[in-house]
């Protein structure tokens, strides 16, 4: 239950209030660190007065309760992890939410099809954009023997994270 978390220490944002629109590829389907990280830093954002705004997939059946307001995503089941959902990209009623909201500052914390689509429509629309780095994805295609893709899965990184 994250709507009582609060951080340890006092560090105050000194600056203008944010409107933070985050795109996670897990935030309450499934407990593991990259959710649990999310949740934490939304709490933390709304405890210091920002507003958040969190676009990602969910099952309709959360394993946690969340922090802050959830806008579902397109999704698929990730093949061979069913746990997992695969956002699918910035579909039209995701759009809108975003332009109601209107962004200050784009979170991703996922480079898959919607971290790569909300990050191409936040340059199209002039919004600053931090991408935080959770998941070793190249190790992973060594893990599951697709070593042949390794190259390629740094390219896809590189071009997120650059």
């Amino acid at each position: 239950d994250f709507s009582k978390w609060t951080p340890e220490g006092d560090w105050p944002f000194v600056g203008p209030k944010q409107r933070v629109a985050l795109f996670a590829g897990v935030y309450n389907h499934i407990v593991d660190g990259v959710s649990l990280t999310c949740n934490r830093l939304v709490a933390y954002l709304l405890s210091q007065g920002h507003e958040v705004l969190v676009l990602g997939p969910t099952d309709g059946n959360p394993k946690i309760k969340h922090a802050g307001k959830l806008h579902a995503v397109t999704s698929i089941t990730f093949p061979g992890r069913p746990e997992y959902r695969l956002a699918l990209g910035l579909d039209s009623d995701t759009r809108k939410a975003l332009i109601k909201f209107n962004a200050t500052i784009f979170h991703l914390a996922s480079p898959d099809p919607l971290g790569f689509s909300a990050q191409s429509w936040a340059m199209e629309q002039g919004i600053p954009v931090v991408c935080a780095y959770h998941t070793n994805f190249p190790q992973y295609v060594k893990y599951y023997h697709l070593g042949a893709l390794e190259g390629a899965v740094w390219a896809l990184m590189h071009r997120f994270y650059a």
